[in-house]
């Protein structure tokens, strides 16, 4: 047993002695100095790039030097480069629609509850091929993630944009166009909401829809009303209830549409998107 002992430790004494020869020649292998910076760099928390907030990067979409700045949300996946390419066509997407885009817009109002939408429905078509053509001309910038979603601010230069006024942008305000949108000689405004959904993704994309049919709504509408008599009936009591409604419903081919800021509330309640375009 004792035997055993001496030569497990004569053992560790070797590998230890080995293990300083090895650090020994290490140092006398690294220039006169550089040993310090070393140890002090290991010593020191390395410092972290905080990214962006959902919320500061969503606000960030107005254009710069006369090119694209486009915010693309996407649902969580179980490889970062899925996210990117995801993101990337997304950008790609909206850049297509700015170019020119149908937007197909009905919505069905009850008039005998002022104010109450009973159904709505919103289709964007816009030009495939051409967004694939800008998707190896996209950077992005900046990324953002979290458990329910990763979102980054994507760049396109060499497109030549109009000069969009200059909207107040506050990251811990809430935005003055949710409540009163602007009125800007030249251009029209659309603002869509949209309450929590799924994930961040299809919350966004509602309210980025809306915003566009708004504008659609602006240039073109066509308003249809009438009345329906709905009878309800049991083995008690019958009654009949005369129904208001009313359809609002655009279909209008749109140039220029373009998604300038968006903003969420705080508690995550409501989604906003301000959609923005020139008057034709």
């Amino acid at each position: 047993m004792r035997r055993n002992y001496l030569i497990s430790l004569l053992f560790i004494l070797f590998i230890s002695g080995c293990a300083t020869e090895n650090e020994n020649a290490r140092r006398e292998a690294i220039p006169s100095g550089e040993i310090e910076k070393q140890e002090m760099t290991q010593n020191q928390n390395p410092k972290q790039v905080e990214p962006s907030s959902l919320d500061q990067l969503s606000l960030r979409t107005y254009p710069e030097d006369n090119a694209f700045v486009i915010a693309a949300v996407t649902p969580r996946f179980l490889f970062n480069e899925d996210e990117v390419a995801y993101a990337l066509a997304s950008a790609s997407r909206q850049i297509s629609i700015y170019y020119g885009a149908y937007v197909s817009y009905q919505k069905l109002i009850d008039e005998n509850v002022i104010g109450t939408i009973q159904a709505q429905k919103v289709e964007i078509i816009y030009d495939k091929d051409l967004a694939d053509s800008f998707l190896n001309k996209l950077e992005i910038i900046e990324e953002s993630h979290a458990l329910d979603y990763y979102a980054a601010l994507i760049k396109m230069k060499g497109n030549s944009l109009p000069g969009y006024p200059a909207i107040e942008l506050m990251p811990d305000k809430k935005p003055f166009w949710i409540n009163s949108p602007p009125d800007i000689e030249g251009f029209i405004i659309g603002v869509g909401a949209s309450g929590r959904r799924k994930t961040v993704y299809e919350s966004w994309e509602q309210a980025d829809k809306l915003a566009m049919a708004e504008i659609a709504n602006i240039i073109s509408t066509n308003i249809y009303g009438g009345t329906a008599n709905v009878e309800r009936g049991g083995e008690s009591y019958s009654a009949s209830t005369t129904v208001n409604q009313t359809l609002i419903s655009s279909n209008v081919h749109i140039e220029g549409l373009y998604i300038i800021s968006r903003w969420r509330e705080p508690d995550e309640s409501y989604y906003y998107s301000l959609a923005i375009a020139e008057k034709p």
